[in-house]
This record gives structure tokens, sequence and C-alpha cells, in this order.
């Protein structure tokens, strides 16, 4: 059982974490300053040296989090927030475990069951927050605005760590590098490296899985372009105006079919400044 000085300390820094986030409006913000203050957060040790007991630690990203996100600290009981599923990969069954499911599917949710360090609404305010500030975690999110021309941003992890990649912006190009440490345990970053060398190999990589494909659809719309001129003609041959308008019309839809095809293929590259190998890069 807690003391009364321990739990004051406790409430404490429960009520400094809420403070502080409704002041930066970051959960990040609120991890690093908290780790450079060098303040300390109750957490559940499980350990065989603590046993299960409560210890103090210079608090992680997901400590934080989990604060910031769990209902109990508003005042309210719940219950099924996570889920886990299960699926074969590989002729394997594969369980993963303490997925998130949205407020409106938890199993159990009874608000004002006790004294919280926030209200609901704020709670709720919290959430919204947090979801707004993800950035690329699905269509709905807003995230934070990001402006540059890398390629690869959101989509490469660390080969070390295995942490999503951040992207940084300085002089005349950006770089890849892995801040998943440095976020959640406050240490030194894993790699870093340009993101000019990666960009290019990897659009290189897609065009020349894209060309074939490419060229493949475009010479089927050109053979149904010319199968349907042909029909039109005939059409026109024996007379019949009205459907050789209606084939004639079938055949530039086709044309334009053909054409689009060669630009969807193309114009992303061109624009990543990826030319087809008998294309000339424009004032080259």
């Amino acid at each position: 059982m807690r003391s009364i000085s321990q739990s004051c300390r406790y409430d404490c820094k429960q009520a400094l974490v809420f403070a502080k986030f409704s002041e930066l409006h970051s959960v990040r913000q609120v991890h690093v300053w908290l780790r450079d203050e060098g303040i300390a957060l109750p957490v559940a040790s499980h350990s065989a040296a603590d046993g299960h007991s409560v210890v103090w630690r210079l608090p992680l990203y997901n400590t934080v989090h989990n604060i910031l996100t769990n209902p109990v600290y508003a005042g309210a009981y719940s219950f099924g927030r996570t889920v886990s599923k299960v699926s074969v990969e590989n002729g394997r069954k594969r369980v993963r475990r303490g997925l998130r499911r949205p407020l409106a599917d938890w199993d159990v949710l009874l608000k004002d069951q006790h004294e919280g360090y926030i209200s609901w609404s704020e709670f709720e305010r919290n959430r919204q927050v947090i979801a707004d500030n993800a950035t690329g975690k699905g269509a709905l999110a807003q995230g934070a605005v990001r402006r540059g021309g890398l390629l690869l941003a959101g989509l490469l992890r660390c080969g070390q760590c295995g942490r999503k990649m951040y992207v940084g912006y300085g002089g005349k190009a950006g770089r890849y590098y892995c801040q998943g440490a440095l976020v959640n345990h406050g240490t030194e970053r894993c790699i870093s490296f340009g993101g000019l060398r990666a960009d290019h190999a990897i659009g290189a990589e897609v065009l020349r899985i894209l060309k074939p494909l490419g060229i493949d659809a475009a010479v089927k719309a050109l053979e149904a372009q010319t199968s349907e001129t042909s029909a039109a003609h005939r059409q026109l041959d024996y007379g019949a105006c009205p459907l050789g308008h209606a084939k004639l019309e079938n055949t530039a839809f086709y044309t334009k079919v053909a054409t689009r095809t060669v630009r969807t293929v193309t114009s992303p590259l061109d624009k990543l400044g990826i030319f087809m190998p008998d294309q000339v890069a424009p004032g080259g």
C-alpha cells in the first residue's frame, strides 16, 4: 500500500504530464521535456530484481502516450480498448496483440466513476490532438504539414532497430535518419544518410518494373484501337453512317486510353527526374 507522501508524489507527476501536454500539444515534446528536466515517472516493474512493484524511471515515449490516452485518468472505467488479430502467414499462425480499437468499439466504458486528473471533455480533446499530430497513419489522419521532395518519406525503416525513419531537410538535399531511439528512450540516433542516392536507386527500380507493364498496356490499347477503326471503316463502307460514327467515337476513346496509359507510367517518374532511356531530360 502506498503511503500518503508516495500518493502525493504520484499524483503530482501524473498531473504534470497533463499540464505540459496542455501547454505543448505534443506527446513527443512532453516526453523530451520530462527527460531534459530529469523528471521520473512511476512504471510497473515485473523484473526479477524488483519483483512486482512500482519503480521510478525517466519516462519512455510510450509511458507518456499511455498516460495521456488512458481513460482512467479522466475518471472513467473501460474494458476492451485493444484486440488481438490472428492471421496466417507462410502457413503459420501469427497473432498480433494489443491493437488499439476506436473508442466507439470498446466493450465497456463507464464515465464519472472516480475523480480524474482531467475532465472527460479534455480527455477527448487530447485524443483528437494526438490523432491529428499523427502523420502517415491512415487516410483520415490530418497530420502535420510536410514539405520537401524526398520520395521515400514514411516508407523506410531502420536496419538496426526496425523503427520508421524520419526525414530532414537542410541545404540543397534532404536526409533520412532514425531517431526512434531518441524519441522513445532519449538515446542517440541509429543511422543517417543522404536521400538523393536512395531516391534515384528506388526510382530506377520502379521504372524498370513499370516500363514493360506500361508498354504492354499501350500495345493492347493500340490493338483495340486498330480493331475498332477497321470495324468503323467496314460500317461506313456498308453505308451505316450512324453506327460508323459511334465506332469512330470508340476509336477516339481507345486512343485517349492508350495515351493516358503511357502518361500514367512515365509522368510520375519524370517528376522525380527519372526519364525513359529514349527520352531527353528537359534542358538536356
